[in-house]
């Protein structure tokens, strides 16, 4: 079976990398989860397995030898810029992307740009090729079109639970990955179309990919790739500094410093940043775990009731934004708040053993029309300052985010 090349050459500077078509093997997946990179391994039936104890340095993982990855963070973009844009003008757009705001690397293919942190290209010793690329090729295969505004979902079976990921696909570029785990009696999760702002229509249509047709297409078609370390252009360092030796002594200068030059484009500032973001990950993961088994324990012993709290908090959630709880302790929403520019009459301050607090987190969304700003979606904002009151949760003020990512809108239980 014959897989068709998911990119055209557009130039000298921009020629996909594609990984060798080597027959079936083992199939790794990172995704945007909870705030942080959420890596599964997919099986050939559909099903996913989590990975977990992922060591803390970017070391080569003896486990993932032969692997291929692929990778939908939020720091992986894809975007349709001018053509006269080009050079620094280029990286300097790729940079101001406030989730990749690092050197990037990037390749071009079906017209668009896919560029990631030039520090993210390899994960554990394997090179990372765009997710989004590889549906946006399968779509295309497919016959539906995705330069012309889809939907794709798929489900992913992971034991008691359901991994679900939406991406929005249009000739602008990608819209922001949605994903969710929900357990396997529950329905399909709704999407969040203010992830898609610039890049569908009003009207388009909705895709499924099973699991198991997901894990072929990526197991044996050819894909997309970052530009790696040891490669010059698509091609290997060794063969390039071969072939510039041979050329002669002065050629072999020169081929000594393409070496040199792609050896060490890492600096060890990247490197610390890199380790330190792993370290991140791994801590946030090993405090979830802690609180999955002790929560309810812990609720118990204060005499907090918890299950009313979450049925509370999932009243109050709406798709798109992000939901923080407190009960018995000061609210941490986790970000730089100001001062409320709306309080509730009368409303007391945030004291230590507080009553129940809900923090609706709406978040700044990027609008991806050429030369649009950055915006927060008034109707998703209308959605939650309008609720009605439930189970004695009003509310309570309203905040901006210092950092300028959107608003923080607290209901509680003061009188």
């Amino acid at each position: 079976m014959m897989f068709p090349r998911p990119g055209k050459r557009t130039g000298k500077k921009d020629v996909p990398t594609e990984t060798p078509v080597t027959g079936i093997g083992s199939i790794l997946i990172g995704i945007p989860f909870g705030g942080a990179d959420f890596w599964l391994r997919l099986h050939a039936d559909g099903s996913g397995e989590r990975l977990l104890g992922l060591p803390d340095t970017q070391e080569t993982a003896p486990s993932f030898a032969g692997a291929r990855v692929f990778r939908l963070a939020m720091y992986d973009k894809a975007l349709l810029f001018p053509k006269n844009l080009k050079g620094k003008a280029l990286r300097n757009a790729m940079i101001r992307d406030k989730e990749v705001s690092d050197m990037p690397a990037s390749v071009m293919a079906h017209q668009l740009r896919w560029f990631t942190r030039k520090s993210s290209v390899v994960f554990h010793g394997r090179p990372v090729h765009p997710l989004g690329a590889s549906l946006w090729a399968y779509a295309r295969k497919q016959g539906w079109n995705p330069q012309d505004g889809i939907l794709l979902r798929t489900s992913i079976p992971m034991q008691e639970s359901t991994l679900w990921i939406y991406v929005a696909m249009g000739k602008t570029g990608l819209g922001l990955p949605q994903t969710a785990i929900i357990p396997k009696e529950s329905d399909r999760p709704s999407y969040n179309h203010t992830l898609s702002a610039g890049i569908l229509p009003k009207e388009h249509p909705v895709h499924d990919i099973p699991a198991d047709q997901l894990y072929d297409w990526l197991a044996r078609g050819k894909h997309l790739r970052y530009p790696q370390p040891t490669e010059w252009f698509g091609l290997p360092m060794s063969r390039v500094g071969q072939s510039v030796l041979v050329s002669g002594i002065l050629f072999g200068l020169v081929g000594s410093g393409i070496w040199w030059f792609g050896q060490s484009h890492l600096t060890q500032e990247e490197h610390t940043k890199e380790t330190l973001r792993l370290a991140q990950m791994r801590l946030a993961h090993m405090r979830q775990v802690f609180l999955r088994h002790h929560l309810f324990v812990i609720a118990e012993q204060f005499a907090i009731p918890l299950h009313r709290d979450i049925a509370a908090a999932r009243v109050l959630w709406k798709p798109g934004t992000r939901v923080v709880l407190a009960d018995g302790l000061g609210l941490n929403t986790g970000i730089s708040t100001g001062e409320p520019i709306l309080r509730k009459p009368g409303a007391a301050g945030v004291t230590q053993h507080s009553p129940a607090q809900i923090a609706i987190q709406i978040p700044e969304i990027k609008n991806r029309g050429p030369g649009q700003p950055d915006w927060v979606s008034a109707a998703l904002m209308d959605a939650v300052i309008r609720q009605p009151p439930f189970d004695g949760f009003t509310l309570h003020s309203i905040q901006t985010n210092t950092e300028g990512n959107g608003y923080v809108v607290i209901f509680s239980q003061y009188p």
